[in-house]
């Protein structure tokens, strides 16, 4: 089978939604389907074209994703007219991927993340007229008629079905990891008490609320955040509110960690803190359940299915309580939830054989 992944981000850009599509296209490729992926190129250090673990990946010229999105179009239909199935993700990707099937007559499938909806509205960050813009974006790309839409979670799965889309066309497959990974990083917590957010500077990681409960946390602590640099203007405001909170002092940022720094470091605090407004997924607590790191999650979306082991969920958005409670040890605790990368990677294959 020749499959094409039209997706905004790719290796070697990091993320759970990365590692999780690398992972998919090389088993294919290993099994001698004919992989191609699209996608963006991030940074001018990267290969405009490039093979790699049997995929062949082009990296176009759009470093913002809605350059990607209405500009990639000419570039996936030379490609989309050589393969039998094009596979693509929410969001920016998800138009041109979808306009190339259209044009091409091939079948088209999109891996939906999460749907935010009303949310847009709730979100920090932007101005009125971005956030009406993304939700209306967000309508169109719930209206194209896909082939199949994939939910990474049950909870996606419903917010799919409170949109419109037909419930015959949705199929429900976890995200997954590879626990081999994760097999040297021992959770030995500090003895100074170690607060750690970790993850994308999105607008609905409620990272902001998060700095302003801590500004009340009477406790000796430390804060370690593993952030990226991008987008340029939301770290921008995560240091403004360092400051005007008082939590510089206490507070250690680092960027760009390998995945093995990254677990490294994780592994070496307190518990992870994951304040999320939402989550399709949330590769955070997965991995943070799988080397037994305690977390302080939010209490809603798909955190309700893959939070497990020692945990404290946050209640009323009171965050600050809820870390108390944390620096005081007094922990909840739910049976191991495992979350198999081989048995995603399986499902994604049966799902192909499926509809081709």
């Amino acid at each position: 089978m020749k499959i094409l992944f039209v997706l905004e981000h790719f290796y070697p850009d990091k993320g759970g939604v990365e590692r999780l599509f690398l992972s998919l296209a090389t088993e294919l490729a290993k099994e001698y389907h004919d992989i191609t992926v699209i996608t963006s190129r991030t940074d001018n250090s990267q290969a405009k074209e490039e093979i790699y673990q049997g995929i062949k990946i082009i990296r176009l010229p759009f470093s913002n994703r809605f350059l990607f999105t209405f500009f990639s179009l000419p570039y996936i239909l030379k490609y989309a007219n050589q393969v039998d199935l094009i596979h693509t993700t929410s969001y920016n990707a998800a138009l041109p991927a979808w306009l190339a099937s259209v044009l091409t007559r091939k079948k088209c499938i999109i891996t939906f993340h999460e749907v935010w909806d009303s949310l847009w509205w709730s979100l920090p960050y932007y101005f009125f007229g971005v956030r009406l813009l993304f939700y209306l974006f967000e309508k169109i790309i719930l209206a194209l008629p896909f082939d199949q839409y994939i939910a990474v979670s049950d909870s996606t799965k419903k917010a799919l079905i409170k949109s419109g889309i037909d419930t015959r066309k949705i199929t429900m497959i976890y995200n997954g990891i590879n626990y081999d990974s994760f097999t040297k990083c021992i959770h030995e917590p500090p003895q100074t008490p170690t607060i750690c957010y970790y993850g994308r500077l999105g607008a609905s990681k409620g990272l902001d609320n998060l700095l302003d409960a801590l500004q009340n946390i009477k406790s000796r602590y430390k804060l370690l955040l593993i952030i990226p640099k991008q987008p340029a203007f939301i770290l921008k405001q995560v240091l403004k509110k360092l400051e005007q909170n008082q939590l510089i002092d206490k507070t250690t940022i680092k960027h760009n960690l390998s995945d093995e720094e990254l677990f490294s470091t994780i592994s070496k605090t307190s518990f992870v803190v994951i304040p999320s407004l939402s989550e399709g997924f949330c590769f955070n607590a997965v991995e943070c359940s799988a080397m037994q790191i305690p977390v302080v999650a939010s209490h809603n979306t798909a955190l309700l299915e893959t939070v497990s082991g020692k945990h404290i969920y946050i209640q009323n958005n009171d965050i600050e309580s809820s870390i108390n409670k944390a620096l005081q040890a007094d922990w909840q605790n739910i049976e191991f939830k495992k979350f198999e990368l081989s048995k995603t990677v399986q499902e994604y294959k049966e799902l192909y054989r499926r509809i081709f």
